[in-house]
């Protein structure tokens, strides 16, 4: 009986890895350019990874399927040896794996009606696949260890309770989490619908990490977020002083997906110096030069429409003051807030130099 489900469980296996290995293959073929019947490559895989560290990562989970699928068919091997806390451990991981791919699945086709029903949904499909393959290997070691378990757990009251309570704190950890992760993904349309916004139209895809080298070799480092389905689209560019600081960079995040999701290509760019672009701090001093390099850069991705719009406050807005004069490419149109064209007059007012202005500002912007 038991040699049965094995076999049954191996060919379920098998039939999710085989479903794997499909989806690897067709993105490998676009990805080369291989094939034009397949969808484009933009939804294949979601952008939080480059493809070849993508590929280099389903390799590897490849082979391991394949070593379980093996040990399941012979009967013999590490992974059908009952292990309680592996079938435990794949059983949790497994089932909220699956509940976050079920609730990515319905938040993308809630939020972005041109998606409907499988736009974009290819990543998020093969990840059920793997949840299932995870969930079925974990039932098997629960399954064949629950009676030597429950056993345990009758000689064993107060480790029973202390499990049950570890248990309960990790469920609820893994339910703050998840609670975060939906709340980050609505958030930029809740922001949009508090400010009067028109209706989300677009998903995004986001490139993180891209880098433009200047002139004297300094590495200026963005993260690009893409309206899917618009090949060209206006920019909007924001040259910003960022810091490890998580909310500041949280926020960025917010703000550029409410953007991309209503048409716009979004580049948020981080400024000479300042994390996690390279070169030496020094305010004010290349954000002309450093800023018309970027439009010039920006005039050669295959993204750009040659509209152009910057926004921000303060510092923000003086990266755009010291670009406005700047055409072909420049500027269409800038949102400058609480900023002044005058430093000397805003750090020396009346002649006089303001200590406390100075150093508010010095404290504030602080180490990258």
């Amino acid at each position: 009986m038991a040699g049965h489900q094995l076999t049954k469980r191996a060919a379920v296996l098998w039939g999710l890895l085989l479903f794997f290995v499909l989806r690897v293959l067709g993105q490998l073929l676009v990805a080369l350019g291989r094939v034009s019947f397949l969808p484009p490559m933009e939804e294949w895989f979601s952008g939080v990874l480059p493809y070849p560290a993508l590929l280099l990562s389903q390799a590897v989970i490849i082979f391991v399927c394949a070593k379980v699928c093996i040990d399941f068919t012979r009967g013999r091997g590490y992974f059908v040896v009952p292990r309680q806390r592996l079938g435990s451990g794949l059983l949790w991981f497994g089932s909220v794996y699956l509940a976050v791919m079920v609730i990515r699945y319905v938040l993308r086709m809630s939020l972005y009606p041109q998606e409907r029903w499988t736009g974009g949904s290819i990543p998020i499909f093969f990840h059920w696949v793997l949840a299932g393959f995870l969930l079925t290997v974990g039932q098997y070691h629960w399954a064949r260890t629950r009676e030597v378990a429950r056993q345990r757990r009758i000689h064993s009251g107060v480790r029973r309770r202390l499990r049950r309570v570890g248990r309960w704190a990790v469920a609820a950890s893994l339910g703050a989490c998840l609670l975060g992760w939906v709340a980050n993904q609505l958030a930029p349309s809740a922001l949009a619908r508090h400010l009067g916004f028109r209706p989300t139209e677009y998903a995004v895809r986001v490139e993180r990490g891209v880098r433009m080298m200047t002139s004297d070799g300094v590495a200026l480092v963005s993260n690009i977020y893409h309206p899917q389905r618009l090949a060209r689209a206006p920019t909007i560019l924001v040259r910003i002083p960022l810091l490890r600081d998580w909310l500041m960079r949280l926020s960025a995040d917010v703000v550029a997906r409410l953007w991309a999701e209503r048409g716009y290509t979004v580049v948020i760019q981080a400024t000479r110096g300042r994390h996690p672009s390279g070169g030496a701090y020094a305010p004010f001093r290349y954000e002309r030069e450093d800023g018309v390099e970027t439009l010039q850069w920006l005039s050669r991705q295959p993204w750009w429409n040659g509209r152009l719009g910057m926004w921000g406050g303060s510092y923000f807005g003086y990266t755009q003051w010291v670009l406005a004069d700047q055409v072909d490419p420049g500027p269409s149109a800038l949102m400058v807030q609480i900023c002044s064209t005058d430093w000397y007059r805003m750090f020396y007012p009346g002649g006089a130099f303001s200590f406390e202005s100075a150093l508010f500002w010095a404290i504030w912007t602080g180490p990258a």
